[in-house]
């Protein structure tokens, strides 16, 4: 028997019915389903004598989560087969596949790790984190060009390797989003029920785990540089469809940082073409740096420097004013006795905003050099 505790309101307040904050679980199933609701109140239920905040923000997080594995599901089962999925040889899995395998041997070990200890907000958190940031926004889109293939031995791997992943998170899932997973389990075609199936092991990959250790080395470089490349064509309004270049600073030996994703790097970043030069001649180039390491990109017609630099600037001595003014009035004693308490804070609230504006135009002109 486990003791949770109290189901309270976003608020902290008891539910009651002369408040009018009572949340009925019919209504819920009706508007969001019953997973949407089973696995919110697993996902806040940390244990303890600690109440549970529930709202029906939380709630929809949960129907978005169901949306997310279903729509997931629909796009890995349109390329496999019915039947049960099989990895393929060693030999055979790329390094995203193995980063990928990787990353779910840890999820499983970690979400065992914290039902043996009853910590259900843990494993639901691991869970949510695995397939929605790992097998969904890096997983699935890494794999999609391999699953568009003309080579149909490429293409059939990435199937089989995405349903095999999808098939194991979904008996972990099933807990706490049971009929979803019952509904998308079915359409493999390779049991009775999901609830016959074997719980997933974090050793049933063991035999694999030296093949993902390179991979996740190599990962959180990888990761950063796509991110970072991302968020500089947004910041400078450089269209998605149009390339960069991007040139990694330093010897031949940078190019371990990431070995095996070149491909998954150019598409998800948007790339031309990525190589490593010795020094590199930063004119007419941003300069990004990415875990220490400097990426150029050369810019050419997409950016006037020059105006672009200016255009930094005069926001930057803007965001410095409005630091200056309001650190000012936070300094004035008047201000700090006679105003309210949610007026000093929203100008303290004022000060870190600009100081975070400030710092990330520094950022934005120091890539442009």
């Amino acid at each position: 028997v486990v003791i949770h505790g109290l189901v309270r309101d976003a608020h902290g307040r008891k539910m009651s019915k002369s408040l009018g904050n009572v949340i009925d679980p019919v209504e819920i199933f009706d508007l969001y389903g019953a997973d949407a609701l089973r696995f919110s109140l697993a996902r806040l239920a940390t244990g303890g004598q600690q109440d549970i905040p529930l709202s029906v923000d939380s709630i929809q997080g949960g129907r978005n989560f169901a949306n997310k594995i279903w729509n997931a599901a629909r796009l890995v089962l349109e390329s496999l087969p019915r039947g049960e999925p099989q990895l393929p040889p060693d030999d055979r899995l790329t390094a995203p596949q193995r980063w990928l395998l990787a990353r779910h041997q840890r999820c499983v070990a970690e979400v065992n790790g914290s039902l043996d200890r009853y910590e259900f907000a843990a494993a639901a958190q691991a869970m949510y984190r695995f397939f929605w940031s790992e097998y969904c926004d890096w997983g699935l889109e890494m794999e999609k060009e391999r699953l568009r293939s003309d080579d149909p031995a490429v293409a059939e791997d990435a199937a089989n390797v995405l349903a095999w992943i999808l098939e194991r998170t979904l008996r972990l899932l099933h807990p706490v989003m049971p009929f979803v997973t019952e509904e998308i389990w079915q359409r493999f075609g390779i049991g009775e029920t999901i609830v016959r199936a074997a719980w997933p092991e974090a050793e049933e990959f063991a035999a694999h785990e030296s093949l993902g250790s390179d991979a996740e080395a190599a990962w959180p470089f990888v990761e950063e540089l796509v991110t970072t490349v991302r968020r500089f064509r947004n910041e400078h309004g450089i269209p998605s469809r149009t390339r960069v270049e991007l040139r990694l600073v330093g010897s031949e030996a940078g190019a371990v940082r990431f070995a095996g994703f070149e491909s998954e790097v150019m598409r998800l970043a948007g790339a031309s073409d990525i190589s490593v030069v010795g020094t590199g001649d930063p004119t007419g180039s941003a300069r990004l740096l990415v875990q220490g390491e400097t990426v150029l990109v050369p810019v050419g017609d997409l950016i006037d420097l020059d105006a672009e630099r200016e255009r930094l600037e005069k926001r930057l001595a803007e965001a410095e004013q409005g630091r200056v003014r309001a650190e000012a009035k936070l300094a004035h004693t008047g201000f700090r006795d006679k105003a309210p308490e949610d007026v000093v804070l929203d100008v303290k609230l004022k000060v870190e905003r600009f100081e975070r504006e400030a710092e990330s135009l520094r950022e934005q002109l120091a890539e442009l050099g």
